[in-house]
């Protein structure tokens, strides 16, 4: 299984022109000597090396026109400015990272991290603590603590929106809360209803969407559990999700699509981040770490 956070990214060619090639490649491609001195020693035919040569200024041209960048953990072109709650997705899946490693050396691959009782235990209190909570499911409010380190409302934490897939869907969707609704900076979320979608189906409805880094996703008609994408390939349309509370641990599982069990997918926006709102100093200053992530087991969620 692929290593994740994140995949190098694939790099695309462009045939736009430009004035002014790198002055290294135009000394290159120029050149007729060093073409030569290439010829001699790859023993290339002349067709190959004016198609090298030909590929070359292809290339520069891409790169001089800002089409040829690396991409960023979520998967954005470096050269594309990030929106705040793009920035903001992407902390969050770092703070899950951390926390998710941080069990694994605590417990290993496999045992519960509920080891003082139901929904107890010395992480999840942590999670438990940072949404007003003691001994509940906890799968959203291990989400809800990644998001209160990359700076999201506290209005949002303090109305309890991470306490279950319902509660998460009504904020994204109506801007409310049990008992009441947010104020007016809450604005309109994109969202996805997926549904028991398979297939072909299921991923042009993702493909539609383009999920994101951060994005929620809820599980079940009844949105009784709580995932975070990590990552979505668009070539596969599998979807990577960092998850509390299944098997009574968190895990880094991909879901094809052929797995039906994700029926929603939500996206913060740039209201959801307070002004001054910032990102945790520590996780900031922190690199996303590197997650294994493996095909889902169907092991039991909460």
């Amino acid at each position: 299984m692929p290593q994740h956070s994140q995949r190098r990214p694939q790099q695309r060619s462009s045939r736009q022109s430009t004035r002014d090639l790198p002055s290294a490649v135009r000394s290159l491609v120029s050149n007729q000597e060093r073409l030569e001195q290439l010829r001699a020693r790859l023993g290339r035919s002349e067709a190959a090396e004016q198609s090298t040569a030909d590929t070359i200024e292809d290339l520069s041209k891409a790169v001089q026109a800002g089409e040829l960048g690396a991409k960023t953990e979520g998967g954005e072109d470096a050269g594309t400015e990030l929106t705040l709650a793009e920035e903001r997705g992407l902390a969050a899946v770092k703070a899950a990272h951390i926390e998710y490693l941080r069990g694994v050396e605590l417990y290993g691959d496999d045992r519960s991290w509920e080891t003082d009782g139901s929904n107890r235990g010395e992480l999840v209190d942590e999670y438990q603590d940072t949404n007003d909570s003691t001994g509940q499911a906890w799968c959203g409010m291990f989400i809800g603590h990644s998001y209160e380190a990359a700076g999201i409302r506290p209005d949002i934490l303090d109305r309890l929106v991470f306490w279950s897939g319902y509660r998460l869907h009504l904020f994204l969707t109506e801007g409310k809360y049990i008992g009441g609704s947010f104020g007016d900076w809450w604005q309109q979320h994109q969202t996805v209803q997926i549904g028991s979608q398979a297939g072909e189906q299921r991923k042009a409805a993702l493909d539609g969407f383009n999920p994101k880094a951060g994005d929620i996703a809820l599980f079940r008609s009844d949105y009784s559990h709580v995932g975070m994408v990590t990552e979505y390939d668009s070539e596969t349309g599998d979807l990577f999700i960092i998850e509390g509370n299944r098997g009574n641990r968190v895990q880094a599982n991909i879901y094809d699509t052929g797995d039906d069990q994700i029926t929603f997918l939500g996206r913060f926006n740039d209201g959801d981040y307070g002004a001054g709102s910032e990102i945790e100093a520590g996780l900031a200053a922190t690199d996303n770490p590197v997650v294994d992530y493996s095909s889902s087991d169907g092991g039991s969620i909460s």
